[in-house]
């Protein structure tokens, strides 16, 4: 296997913030110009993105030495799970830039983030997604994810949770 084809992860430090922001806006703005009610371009801001960073909660992949795709990882999510035992981790801002879509760059991030859950000692992956995003949670599901409801909040967006 080539060496541009084998992921490499590691946390994102805050001279990856531009990089982190790029990856998330790419991945926004494509989504936004095929009507996909996901996230709206500009809504991941520079303090937004330092705070996850500085609390060494994102993880950017490289392909070939390029970061090519991010997620967050976080211990609580009490917004969208409420308030649960410390069995889970939570993932937020999954996002592979166009350049890498198509070789399960995704999945073996959520895999990647799987592994560092069961390291912390915890049983579970969970992760949310507006409930409309129908592409979304079929992709999750391939993944092995489960529907495990769906929250309103005081916006009235409506997010669907899943967990493995």
């Amino acid at each position: 296997m080539d060496e541009a084809d084998v992921p490499t992860i590691a946390r994102a430090t805050v001279a990856d913030l531009e990089a982190v922001i790029a990856i998330y806006e790419e991945l926004a703005r494509w989504l936004a110009g095929r009507g996909i009610d996901q996230w709206q371009p500009g809504t991941y801001t520079q303090e937004w993105a330092r705070h996850n960073i500085e609390d060494d909660e994102v993880y950017l992949a490289y392909l070939a030495g390029e970061p090519v795709g991010k997620f967050t990882l976080v211990w609580v999510d009490s917004e969208v799970w409420g308030k649960c035992p410390p069995v889970a981790g939570y993932v937020h801002g999954l996002a592979v830039r166009r350049s890498a879509a198509g070789r399960g760059l995704g999945a073996w991030m959520l895999d990647q983030a799987a592994g560092r859950i069961a390291q912390a000692g915890r049983t579970y992956l969970r992760l949310d997604c507006l409930a409309n995003n129908k592409a979304l949670r079929t992709y999750y599901e391939r993944l092995g994810f489960t529907h495990r409801g769906s929250i309103y909040f005081s916006t009235g967006v409506q997010a669907s949770t899943n967990g493995r």
